[in-house]
C-alpha cells in the first residue's frame, strides 16, 4: 500500500486508532493491526504476533519497521495521516504483512 492509501484508509476507517500494540484489550489497534482486522487476521493473532519473538513481523520487511515506528512517534490518528500524506507514492508493505499473519494464524 502506498502512504497515500494508508492515510485514506485511516481517515476512513471506524476501528480506534492507538500506539504500540497491534490489537490491545481496550479495543485500540495500531495502523497494522487496522488492517489485519479489515482483512481477516483475528485479534488472537494480533495479539500473539506483538507478543511472541517467534513472529517478529517487523523483520518481514523493513517498510513494517518504519510503519511501526512512524505510528508509535505520534500523538494522533490526525498526525500520523500526515505523516503518510508527506510521502504518497512510498510503498508500504501491509499486503506481505497481512499475508503472513494469515499463514501463521490458527
Amino acid at each position: 500500500m502506498t502512504g497515500k492509501e494508508i492515510a485514506d484508509n485511516l481517515r476512513g476507517t471506524k476501528l480506534k486508532w492507538g500506539r504500540r500494540q497491534l490489537a490491545s484489550r481496550n479495543g485500540y489497534h495500531c495502523v497494522l493491526g487496522i488492517k489485519g482486522i479489515e482483512h481477516g487476521v483475528t485479534l488472537e493473532q494480533l495479539r500473539k504476533l506483538d507478543g511472541d519473538v517467534r513472529y517478529s513481523y517487523e523483520n518481514w520487511d523493513s517498510t513494517l519497521g518504519q510503519i511501526t515506528a512512524m505510528n508509535d512517534s505520534c500523538d494522533t490518528k490526525e498526525e500520523l495521516i500526515a505523516k503518510f500524506e508527506e510521502n504518497p507514492d512510498e510503498e508500504y508493505a501491509v499486503e506481505l504483512f497481512i499475508e503472513k499473519a494469515k499463514a501463521v494464524q490458527v
